[in-house]
């Protein structure tokens, strides 16, 4: 796997574009959060795309090295960006590079709604924490409060006699 790693830190030196993932769940492990994204090292920026599976909105980004340590495999640089949602929200988001081709992190919208986020370049590491996180989800037995549909109030549809 290591070697797999290296392999992909290489060509990504040398192919600015290369593909990462993203899984992650809400702050209090009620709903999954899933995604992708253009990774160019050379520029030391990500433009990702997530959604929370059955929420029915996505967010998009940019992130951006505001730390870099220039060691080997980006190990320590920490980046920072900002995403917009097709609901209307909006957020920030950070991310530390924790290993060759993987980092994690959180976000934050605009409602106060926390995410934790891990990111990486094999895609096999994200879909096992994709069931991890949604084995964990589903255990809670807990559904996700959306703390932007509290601050507007009830949806219209609800109706507490039916």
């Amino acid at each position: 796997m290591k070697f797999v790693k290296i392999i992909c830190l290489c060509t990504l030196i040398s192919l600015p574009g290369c593909r990462g993932y993203f899984a992650g769940h809400t702050g209090d492990m009620t709903q999954l959060v899933v995604g992708d994204g253009i990774i160019d090292p050379l520029q030391g920026t990500i433009k990702f795309d997530t959604r929370l599976p059955g929420l029915g909105f996505t967010c998009s980004g940019l992130m951006e090295t505001v730390l870099n340590l220039y060691a080997f495999g980006g190990i320590g640089n920490k980046l920072s960006g900002k995403f917009n949602c097709t609901d209307g929200r909006k957020g920030t988001a950070q991310l530390a590079v924790i290993e060759v081709g993987e980092a994690k992190g959180t976000g934050t919208d605009d409602c106060g709604n926390v995410y934790h986020i891990y990111s990486a370049i094999d895609e096999e590491t994200i879909d096992e924490l994709k069931n991890e996180y949604t084995e964990k989800i589903k255990a809670s037995g807990r559904n996700f409060i959306d703390k932007c549909d509290a601050k507007g109030g009830m949806p219209e549809h609800f109706d507490p006699i039916i």
